[in-house]
């Protein structure tokens, strides 16, 4: 392959997903030094608070001089202002790079274009856009939070091959099959909290834990108007952060059932409703507030159309399984509101799909 920008640009893309589930709030980047043609330097944002890309890269060349005058292909502009870190801008200036080749511009209104107009005032040549849609694709939960103040969302279920989520009682049973399940795991350590409603906290009684693979735990929420979840379920063990959205009204009458789920360390945010049912646009706003980025949806139906319904979801993760139940309780079957759905990608698992449909 011909070593041109887009096949250094790949290499930074292919680096940043290396960070997921380790940078968020900070987006996932990569960042590659080249000179005369030849690769000198690598790094990545290994997690959030941690040193970004570019001086992850710079770290690792011994004679500094080697990067005067070399290129620095980096997936997201730069940083140029104060954080956990120092701005990557000072030390690209310092180092005299010759041009620095970037994939998309940061959203980030402390950046945004800034962090390049500094380089260009250096003498150093800048180039735009370079896979701009690829490096989209990467941080797309984060430009999602920086463009809507709001937490990117996937749904994610799986269903029976004629279109059922559970079968008519709602009894727990696997759909789908054990390296689905796997998938499943990886996801929940991809996104910064995973979320259900009450009837999933009581009819499964899931754990919400990255349990067969390796990752961070993301924050479990559970979303109960009338606080009907029993203390006793998985979900309030300490094994990772757990948040209850309830209405006002609804911990006033249960106080008891407050404190016994705050003595677990369980985080109970009560917001004010007129019917019983917490507002998820709010439970959102919420959450951005914390710094959740991104949350994954895993039922149940009620949930799945609230966030249908309201246009909140950005993202489907559909399952499908070689099975039928002829009649049960179907995804979309409370779903009031038409959407299109455009399907990016399909993995198979065994006997088992699973389509990545973007809404």
């Amino acid at each position: 392959m011909k070593k041109n920008d887009e096949y250094w640009m790949h290499r930074c893309l292919r680096l940043a997903y290396r960070g997921e589930g380790q940078t968020s709030p900070n987006p996932m980047v990569g960042a590659v030094i080249v000179k005369n043609g030849r690769l000198i330097a690598a790094g990545y944002h290994k997690r959030y608070g941690g040193h970004h890309a570019e001086i992850n890269a710079i770290d690792t060349v011994r004679n500094k001089s080697l990067l005067h005058g070399s290129t620095l292909y980096v997936n997201l502009e730069p940083c140029c202002h104060y954080g956990n870190t120092p701005p990557c801008v000072n030390e690209i200036v310092k180092y005299r790079f010759g041009r620095v080749v970037v994939g998309i511009k940061d959203p980030n209104v402390l950046v945004n274009g800034k962090s390049i107009r500094i380089l260009r005032k250096h003498g150093i040549r800048c180039d735009v856009g370079i896979l701009k849609e690829h490096a989209n694709t990467v941080n797309e939960r984060y430009f999602h939070y920086m463009a809507s103040g709001m937490p990117f969302v996937a749904l994610k279920a799986a269903q029976t091959h004629d279109g059922y989520i559970a079968s008519d009682t709602g009894a727990p049973k696997w759909i789908s099959n054990t390296k689905s399940r796997t998938h499943v795991h990886l996801l929940r350590s991809r996104y910064d909290a995973v979320l259900v409603g009450a009837g999933t906290v009581k009819i499964d009684d899931p754990r919400l834990t990255v349990r067969k693979i390796r990752g961070r735990h993301p924050v479990r929420i559970v979303v109960d108007g009338l606080l009907t979840s029993p203390v006793a379920s998985k979900i309030f063990d300490n094994a990772a952060s757990t948040i209850v959205y309830t209405t006002t009204s609804s911990a006033q009458k249960k106080k008891n059932k407050v404190m016994m789920l705050e003595k677990k360390n369980v985080v109970v945010v009560s917001m004010r409703s007129k019917n019983d049912r917490v507002n998820i646009r709010h439970v959102l706003h919420d959450l951005a507030r914390h710094k959740i980025t991104s949350v994954l949806v895993e039922g149940g139906q009620e949930m799945y159309a609230e966030f249908l319904n309201r246009r909140l979801a950005n993202k489907i993760y559909l399952y499908t399984a070689p099975m039928n139940y002829r009649s049960g309780i179907s995804l979309f079957g409370k779903v009031k509101t038409e959407f299109s759905a455009t399907i990016r990608k399909m993995t198979v698992f065994g006997n088992d799909t699973c389509q990545e449909l973007y809404l």
